[in-house]
């Protein structure tokens, strides 16, 4: 074999050598647990080209030239080895390294599309406060309650007859009151109230006497409870009780003074009545006002439970120097049946 020949096939040798250790060392940092190291013996033949340098040094070293053979045979039989693992180390190790770090920065990821809609959430409640929120339930009543009746009473005891021609006294009353308790149908209703009437007369007993008046103011405490048959009919029971202050004058006929009687009477009544009404919310407006406003006309009916007051009139000045005695007229029944209409308001 000529020099050049020589050379070419050292050449040929030293770049297998580099191949080898290249792929060793790519070998060896892809899989470093693995038993690639296998492929060590490789470069062994290689390493013996080397030896063949003193081929060149000698002249005649024709019988060591065929010695180069069988590595070069060797050789290239490791040649088409490394690229193929070449190939694969660098592509296959690489694969599972990008899923690893990249699952939260997937495009695919549903957070983002979800996002939108948490942030719109706190922007769905807003009604404006301009305008008056209608809720679907019917406005609840009122439990304040002022009415303002006219009581008419029939006293049939003859003692009344020194007051009025007829057997009928009308008083006028107030009552106040609110509901303390109201569950469905039922509202338990308390009450305080003011009464009061006068009635009067004239030319009693031939003439001796000119007239007469009496004037009955009462304060009285009670409570009533209400049943709502219908939105606009409830019918109710009443009890109230109190005291009376009772004043009788007579005017006699040419005499010094009036005389007068006074007494105060406990009373008690007992009724029943019924009352029509608006509905709630007749009288709303778009601003809510009135709202809980009823009005309503109140029927009742009953009786007065009264004690009976004595008429023995005394002078209201002094008589002088002349002893009187008072004389007692009879007696002033306080009892008896009552009517009641009362125009109510609640609010």
């Amino acid at each position: 074999m000529n020099r050049p020949n020589q050379e070419r096939l050292v050449r040929f040798a030293s770049w297998v050598v580099c191949a080898a250790a290249i792929f060793e060392s790519n070998a060896s940092k892809a899989a470093p647990a693995s038993a690639a190291p296998v492929a060590a013996p490789t470069p062994a033949p290689v390493s013996a080209a080397p030896a063949a340098g003193p081929v060149p040094s000698s002249r005649n070293a024709s019988a060591s030239v065929p010695a180069p053979a069988p590595a070069v045979s060797t050789v290239p039989a490791a040649a088409p080895t490394p690229v193929p693992r070449s190939s694969s180390s660098t592509v296959s190790p690489p694969a599972p390294v990008p899923p690893a770090s990249s699952p939260s920065l997937s495009p695919s990821s549903p957070v983002p599309a979800t996002t939108p809609v948490v942030v719109a959430v706190p922007a769905a409640p807003g009604p404006t406060a301009d305008v008056p929120v209608a809720d679907g339930a019917p406005p609840k009543e009122g439990r304040f309650n002022v009415d303002f009746g006219v009581d008419s009473t029939w006293y049939t005891q003859k003692g009344f007859d020194l007051f009025s021609d007829s057997d009928v006294a009308h008083s006028l009353a107030i009552d106040i009151g609110y509901a303390v308790y109201a569950s469905g149908p039922i509202s338990v209703v308390p009450e305080l109230g003011f009464s009061t009437n006068s009635q009067s007369s004239g030319a009693l007993f031939g003439g001796a006497i000119s007239s007469t008046s009496l004037d009955t103011n009462a304060f009285h405490a009670g409570a009533s409870v209400r049943y709502a048959m219908l939105p606009f009919l409830e019918p109710e029971a009443r009890v109230t009780g109190g005291f009376s202050f009772v004043q009788a004058k007579f005017n006699p006929t040419g005499g010094p003074s009036e005389l007068e009687s006074k007494s105060t009477l406990p009373f008690v009544t007992l009724g029943g009545g019924i009352t029509v009404h608006t509905p709630t919310g007749t009288f709303q407006t778009k601003q809510s006002t009135f709202r809980r406003l009823v009005l309503g006309v109140t029927v009742e009916g009953g009786v007065v439970l009264a004690s009976s007051m004595e008429l023995t009139p005394t002078p209201t000045q002094p008589s002088g120097r002349i002893t009187t005695v008072d004389q007692s007229l009879g007696s002033l029944g306080r009892s008896g049946p009552f009517v009641r209409v009362v125009l109510g308001l609640r609010f």
